[in-house]
C-alpha cells in the first residue's frame, strides 16, 4: 500500500472510511426518507414537485460505493455523495461526508452485525 492509500484508508473524511462505518444503503434511506427498491422509479428527491417518478436507486460494480442512483428527468446520476452535495448545494465530497457525519451519528442508531451504523 502507497502513502496515499494509506492517507486515504485512515482519513475520517475519506469515502472509504465512512463507508466502512455507515451502511450505504442506510444513507440513502435517511435522504429519501425510506428504503428505495433497487431499479424502481421514484419522484426525485432533487426536484420539488417531480411528478414523474424518474429516479432510481441501482448496483454499482466500481468500488467504493455498492449503490448509485440516476434521474432520468434531469440526466443527473451518481453516488451518496453526490446526491448529498446536490441536495444541499455542497461543493466537494468532503463537505458531504461532513454533512452526513453530522446528520447520522452513530450514537443516536444501533450498529448492524457487520459493525455498520443501521438507522
Amino acid at each position: 500500500m502507497d502513502i496515499l492509500e494509506e492517507y486515504e484508508a485512515s482519513n475520517p473524511l475519506s469515502k472509504e472510511v465512512l463507508l466502512s462505518e455507515i451502511d450505504e444503503y442506510e444513507m440513502y434511506k435517511y435522504y429519501m426518507g425510506f428504503y428505495p427498491e433497487l431499479r424502481t422509479g421514484y419522484s426525485s428527491p432533487l426536484r420539488k414537485g417531480d411528478e414523474s417518478p424518474s429516479f432510481s436507486l441501482f448496483t454499482n460494480s466500481y468500488p467504493p460505493c455498492e449503490y448509485r442512483w440516476k434521474d432520468s428527468g434531469v440526466g443527473l446520476n451518481g453516488d451518496i455523495f453526490k446526491l448529498v452535495r446536490l441536495l444541499f448545494g455542497l461543493t466537494s465530497n468532503v463537505q458531504a461526508i461532513k454533512k452526513i457525519r453530522q446528520d447520522i451519528n452513530k450514537e443516536d442508531y444501533g450498529i448492524k452485525d457487520n459493525g455498520k451504523i443501521v438507522l
